[in-house]
């Protein structure tokens, strides 16, 4: 995984090559500390799950990028690492996609809120038959979390849609709406009141 830090003008001011538990690594967000930075990726896990060639990781680095601490999150399913923020009390958050096993699997989308050393405090799993996965996440004031990605809910070979979640701190949230058909998309240009009918009661 290559880390490179350039300044305002592009020149850089160091770079740095890391590999996670001896196998490669490839570095997927970044995230800026008080001391260093935060880290999530790809690694290669080959040697403990047969078949399996990547699962995620958490690392922290210093301030000229050398690597400090890694955490990998061992998994019997290829994961891809997305997108990560640090929380308003100097946790994490990341997502992460969970592949099929299987044709007849599903996929997941994972949030991982995590501390300072990648120990997991909270986390939510949503699948999907066929494809999920957040690109984005921001965190609100209030402690909330919107995730933003794409999903497809229905049977494998359909389209994808853009899928949005928002949670709370703790990551709860309201189970889906689904099934919604739209019948219209004409907007009314008027309405009126009528008087109405008499009631014998």
């Amino acid at each position: 995984g290559l880390l490179t830090k350039v300044n305002d003008t592009g020149n850089v001011i160091w770079e740095q090559k890391h590999k996670i538990m001896n196998k490669y690594a490839s570095i997927h967000s970044i995230v800026s500390t008080s001391n260093g930075y935060a880290i999530v990726g790809n690694t290669d896990d080959t040697l403990l799950n047969n078949g399996v060639f990547s699962n995620v990781f958490f690392g922290r680095i210093d301030n000229v990028g050398n690597l400090i601490y890694s955490k990998v999150y061992y998994s019997d399913r290829n994961e891809d690492a997305s997108c990560m923020k640090k929380t308003s009390d100097n946790n994490f958050i990341f997502t992460f996609q969970k592949g099929q096993l299987s044709l007849s699997d599903s996929t997941y989308a994972n949030i991982f809120l995590i501390d300072s050393l990648g120990v997991i405090e909270t986390q939510k799993s949503i699948s999907s038959p066929d494809e999920i996965i957040f690109n984005s996440l921001l965190t609100i004031n209030n402690g909330d979390i919107i995730f933003v990605g794409d999903a497809d809910f229905l049977l494998p070979g359909g389209n994808t849609d853009i899928y949005l979640i928002r949670t709370d701190s703790l990551l709860n949230y309201p189970p889906n709406i689904i099934g919604i058909e739209v019948l219209s998309t004409e907007v009314p240009a008027e309405f009126i009141l009528h008087q109405n009918y008499s009631n014998p009661f």
